[in-house]
């Protein structure tokens, strides 16, 4: 699959001109508790190549793992000095 059908699915906010990234989002937990967030993904330079991995697990995030992937665009931001 190509990296720009794993850009459209993340928040607009870490679209940057150039940067690319390719991630999956996941739920995960304990069947009795609220679910749990997930994403991991590489943020890939205008090069192509990769600068930032990322990992992110939100305890009682959410299903689909969307708060992990905010999280994660704020990490983007944050390491490019936005």
């Amino acid at each position: 699959m190509p990296r720009s059908a794993f850009f459209q699915a993340l928040p607009t906010r870490i679209r940057r001109d150039g940067w690319h990234v390719g991630g999956k989002t996941g739920t995960g937990g304990v069947p009795t508790e609220p679910y749990d967030g997930i994403f991991v993904g590489l943020f890939f330079d205008p090069a192509g190549k990769v600068r930032y991995p990322v990992a992110v697990y939100v305890q009682r995030g959410g299903k689909g793992g969307g708060a992990a992937a905010e999280i994660a665009c704020d990490l983007f931001n944050y390491a490019l000095g936005l």
